[in-house]
């Protein structure tokens, strides 16, 4: 089997492509190793509970009274102890935070308009909305940019 790994700055999300005539023992080998690779798992505190999650499952994060609430594909959510500033440190570079109270996971992201004084409001694939503050906006443009360019 030929391998060749392509880097180059544009390539901001790795990808694999597998050109074969036939789907071997082998092949269906490393597409389960590639698979098993992409699925992070997160772990949430809640009080002395743990809920391990997939990364990939995660839409929102974001505090509500005091507390902060993780919002999952599946429609339901979690409350945790974890701060947002815990939640930037391990979440991969689909996350990015939108305001000092939210940090959206950009392949969930549905549409973005304008709003008032500058803001933006972002709306998810499960209908969920969030305000994008002006002080994330810049930021959150060019991430989005960047991530699906």
């Amino acid at each position: 089997m030929d391998v060749k790994v392509l880097l180059a700055p544009e390539y901001i999300k790795p990808s694999a492509e597998i050109k074969a005539r036939e789907l071997t023992p082998r092949i269906e080998k490393v597409v389960a190793l590639l698979e098993q690779e992409q699925r992070k798992i997160i772990t949430i505190y809640k009080g002395k509970e743990l809920a391990l999650i997939e990364e990939q499952e995660i839409l929102l994060i974001r505090t509500e009274v005091g507390k902060v609430c993780v919002y999952l594909k599946a429609g339901d959510w979690h409350e945790t102890n974890m701060t947002l500033a815990q939640f930037e440190e391990i979440l991969d570079d689909e996350f990015v935070r939108i305001s000092k109270s939210a940090i959206v996971n950009l392949e969930a992201v549905q549409s973005v308009k304008a709003a008032f004084s500058g803001m933006l409001h972002v709306t998810l694939k499960n209908d969920l909305e969030e305000t994008i503050s002006r002080i994330y906006r810049k930021g959150f443009k060019e991430k989005l940019k960047e991530w699906y360019s």
